[in-house]
């Protein structure tokens, strides 16, 4: 009995026919600001922005720290050096000064102030805060006659702010005595702030309460000679307070709004403003910690926007295993997103293709360049896996089959200085017999196969003995296999 249709048709035909194989599935092959902040600020007070109480929500109360921080969120102070180098020079629009503003937080010991001073226009330093206790104890901030001696000495312009829990019109007039007790012989060359963002007692007062509460302190403070001014966030001003009655009482009564808006290249604010803060995580030579960075305006109100300086990403760049003689498109499943231009910007992709017919391992370079000129570069390695065997190409019809029953341990092929399936060959009764067999599981050891022309040498004599004794093959009438 002889066998003349090809070995990879004969095949598929006895696994189907045995039931054996299962056809289903195959080879699966490998093919990855931003949304606006919440206008809520940092939370400039003892409690950090994650434990802020947002002015929509019920409120609970939160135990009085010792001390407390203003812009910067609250952590145990970190062991920084007194120098370190920044990762990245700020670029300051034309339009605007560089101000820094510190409290207790910022450890004058990890501060060189020499070099601070060089990088920053000016300094908003915290003069104290009211607790939370239901005493309203009026606190001075533990560093500031250090950081303000420190930065008079250097020339730097000074300014200052009090973090208020104030509800009340009287309660805003105390806050202010203090400040301005706590002012005594010094010069400001920058607004005193009434930084108003408690999310306790001043999340539950009415806006118009608030708003004459922030006047008052304005009003006191403006009597001993300082310029004054409020900050908040953009949230706190539209929702918590009266921005009509603050611009009648700024007609005739000059103060400066200082706004808080992170994640944005803009505060999303149409009213006049001097000053914005854009960062909690600012960095300069000569402090190892985070910085609030604010921009103020060099000529009064005015639109200010941050430069531009965070290059793109690229997504979907997970490296690639392929097998040989797979389709690539290099450019498939990737994208490149601007946090200013947008999503799906353009970019490139060098070497612009690879030949996939040819196993070995490619490096590929992603690059995007954003409309301000920063450019992101990344590189993604595609390696090309040569296929089981060599005459067998992953274009060839029947390769998921043939794979299939190879990775059962049905077939091994023809083992050379090239590991060849011969796909075209006939197929013989000595590796049908083995294919059978291996399929069924059977056990050779200790079988034996009676046909002459099969020595036992044969490699394929124990799946012909195993099917022999099994009583599925008899041979020919003259006692031979023919195989």
């Amino acid at each position: 009995m002889f066998f003349k249709k090809s070995l990879s048709l004969i095949l598929l035909v006895l696994l189907l026919f045995a039931l054996i194989v299962p056809m289903a599935g195959g080879f699966a092959y490998a093919g990855e600001m931003t949304g606006e902040e919440s206008f809520q600020s940092q939370a400039g007070g003892p409690n950090p922005q994650t434990d802020a109480i947002s002015v929509n929500e019920p409120e609970t109360e939160i135990p009085d720290p010792v001390t407390a921080s203003f812009f910067s969120i609250q952590t145990t102070e970190t062991d920084f050096p007194a120098a370190t180098t920044s990762t990245e020079q700020l670029k300051v629009p034309d339009n605007a000064l560089l101000i820094i503003d510190l409290c207790e937080w910022q450890n004058p010991e990890k501060i060189n102030y020499d070099l601070l001073c060089r990088q920053i226009s000016g300094v908003i330093l915290r003069i104290g805060f009211t607790g939370y206790s239901s005493e309203k104890n009026k606190v001075t901030d533990q560093h500031f006659e250090r950081h303000y001696a420190e930065f008079k000495k250097r020339g730097v312009e000074i300014g200052g702010y009090w973090f208020s829990r104030a509800n009340s019109v009287e309660e805003a007039e105390d806050e202010a005595k203090a400040t301005l007790q706590l002012l005594q012989g010094k010069e400001f060359e920058l607004p005193v702030y009434w930084d108003t963002e408690d999310p306790y007692y001043q999340a539950k007062t009415g806006r118009q309460l608030l708003t004459d509460a922030g006047i008052a302190y304005m009003e006191t403070v403006r009597e001993a000679g300082y310029k004054v001014g409020i900050y908040a966030c953009v949230n706190w001003y539209l929702n918590r307070m009266d921005i009509n009655r603050l611009w009648e009482y700024h007609a005739e009564n000059f103060f400066e709004l200082w706004v808080a808006h992170y994640g944005v290249y803009s505060p999303q604010f149409k009213h006049n403003y001097w000053m914005w803060q854009f960062s909690n995580e600012g960095r300069l030579d000569g402090y190892g910690g985070y910085l609030d960075f604010n921009l103020r305006a060099k000529k009064g109100p005015d639109l200010l926007e941050k430069i531009d300086q965070t290059p793109p990403v690229i997504t979907g760049l997970s490296d690639l295993e392929l097998i040989q003689g797979m389709e690539l498109n290099l450019k498939e499943g990737i994208r490149a997103d601007d946090d200013k231009d947008g999503k799906n910007i353009p970019f490139d992709v060098s070497p612009r293709m690879i030949d996939t017919r040819q196993p070995g391992t490619h490096l590929i370079t992603y690059s995007a360049k954003d409309l301000a000129g920063n450019v992101c570069s990344y590189t993604r390695t595609v390696t090309i896996k040569p296929t089981t065997f060599t005459d067998v190409p992953i274009a060839y019809w029947a390769y998921n089959f043939i794979e299939n029953i190879y990775r059962q341990g049905l077939v091994q092929g023809y083992k050379g200085s090239e590991r060849e399936f011969r796909p075209e060959n006939n197929l013989t009764r000595e590796q049908a017999a083995t294919v059978i067999a291996r399929a069924a599981n059977l056990t050779t050891e200790g079988k034996e196969a009676s046909f002459p022309d099969v020595p036992a040498d044969n490699p394929c004599y124990p799946f012909i003995a195993a099917l022999a004794d099994k009583g599925a093959i008899n041979g020919f009438p003259d006692g031979l296999f023919r195989g």
